[in-house]
């Protein structure tokens, strides 16, 4: 469909070319990225989350884009664009500005001979309450982790030995 400005592509692969160029860099990057990171399993959810708002924040971009750059396209078939901006739009809202509880952390770090011991208590911060309190031996996971509810009632229970989950008690 050519357009005023003489573009000459449909703008439906214009958003299917984003989100395939994020999820093959999303595939390519976070692997590499999470390659010798401490505590291993966080580090890729934390990036795919970053890929994510990215991939949000372009199509928002694109959809308005999309808008000026087609606009003959986009008379015809604006509930298409509107329909994504939305979608963009309340998932960034939801992100963003749910009621979830901002955190602060409590690291402390313990010498016993040649052995480790890092501590890391997380706490709400409109509360003060604690959340988690977590142990890694050498840079891996170890001793009992525990993880409480807004009243401070312990939830959880999981104990690692050597960066291994061994039990996992829910409460």
């Amino acid at each position: 469909m050519k357009t005023e400005n003489g573009l000459d592509i449909n703008p439906l692969w214009i958003y299917i070319i984003w989100i395939l160029i994020i999820i093959l860099l999303g595939i390519i990057v976070i692997p590499i990225l999470s390659i010798g990171t401490s505590g291993g399993e966080q580090k890729p959810y934390i990036l795919m989350e970053s890929f994510m708002v990215v991939l949000i924040y372009g199509l928002l971009f694109l959809s308005f884009i999309i808008s000026i750059l087609y606009w003959n396209w986009y008379k015809k078939y604006w509930y298409i664009n509107v329909s994504i901006f939305l979608f963009c739009f309340l998932l960034l809202f939801n992100v963003y500005w749910d009621n979830k509880e901002e955190t602060y952390y409590q690291d402390e770090t313990k010498y016993f001979g040649n052995d480790e011991l890092f501590i890391r208590k997380e706490y709400g911060v409109k509360n003060n309450q604690i959340i988690s309190i977590k142990y890694w031996k050498n840079d891996r996971k170890d001793s009992t982790w525990i993880f409480y509810d807004k009243k401070g009632n312990i939830v959880e229970e999981r104990f690692y030995q050597n960066d291994s989950l061994v039990k996992s008690i829910q409460r």
